[in-house]
């Protein structure tokens, strides 16, 4: 069993949280950005948003 310290649900749900706000940001506030290019980055800022925040060894 995790202990909430352990715990990789945070750092998942922050992941999703960035890369689904960026899709909204982009393709709903600012109406000209490219699909593509949006969802080409949000994987990107999601993954790294994960990784920086993951339990370290």
């Amino acid at each position: 069993m995790t202990t909430a310290k352990k715990s990789m649900l945070p750092p998942l749900v922050a992941a999703v949280a960035v890369a689904a706000l960026f899709l909204v940001l982009a393709l709903g506030v600012n109406g000209n950005f490219p699909v593509p290019i949006a969802a080409a980055i949000a994987p990107v800022l999601g993954a790294g948003t994960f990784l920086s925040m993951r339990p370290r060894r």
